[in-house]
């Protein structure tokens, strides 16, 4: 994120639940919005996905809900 957005996001992190994984956007604690959950899509988010997501918010305030998840692996 910070090679996309150079110099224009604060990122933080707090422990969550087991295997919960969330990521909001906004200017403050009052006006974050969640874009996407690992709880309810079951995956890690893509990360293009994300990139798009923030750029939306950034150029007008737009929060877009990321669809896309990371594709699975198959261990053979």
């Amino acid at each position: 994120m910070d090679a996309a957005f150079p110099g224009q996001l604060q990122i933080d992190g707090a422990p969550g639940r087991g295997g919960s994984f969330e990521i909001t956007v906004g200017n403050d604690a009052d006006s974050a919005k969640q874009i996407y959950s690992k709880l309810h899509s079951g995956s890690f988010p893509d990360a293009e996905g994300v990139i798009k997501a923030v750029e939306q918010f950034l150029k007008d305030g737009t929060v877009l809900p990321i669809d896309a998840a990371q594709g699975g692996c198959t261990v053979q």
